[in-house]
């Protein structure tokens, strides 16, 4: 999947941890990626999606997100529940310099712990 990484080069980077309170999650991400376009002036988000449902159940959770966000370029990652994947990428993400932010629902307390001690900002739903 290199080839998404032109599409990447100048993205705000969300990650999006989808529990069991996916939808809740789905309309808080929303609610952030307004608030960071409007603050960094950019309209390409990354989502990158941390869940324990298969590829491609989660999508279900993310339908409205990305039907009502047409004004937006946004690219959807999908990631295993895997705390070593997720730490090569945020560690490669940080490498780069991207702007990253975290938005996990709430029983996925570990997930959110980790964007926290690699000091990434989390809005907790």
């Amino acid at each position: 999947m290199n080839w998404l990484k032109v599409l990447e080069e100048d993205n705000i980077h969300l990650i999006v941890g989808l529990g069991e309170k996916g939808r809740d999650t789905s309309i808080a991400s929303y609610a952030t990626m307004s608030r960071l376009s409007a603050e960094k002036h950019k309209r390409r988000f990354t989502i990158h999606v941390v869940t324990m449902k298969p590829s491609p159940l989660y999508m279900e959770d993310l339908r409205e997100l990305l039907q009502s966000n047409i004004a937006y370029t946004i690219t959807v990652r999908y990631h295993d529940f895997d705390f070593q994947k997720i730490s090569r990428l945020l560690e490669e993400l940080k490498k780069e310099e991207k702007i990253i932010y975290g938005v996990v629902s709430s029983d996925l307390a570990e997930l959110a712990k980790l964007l926290e001690e690699k000091g990434i900002p989390v809005e907790k739903v």
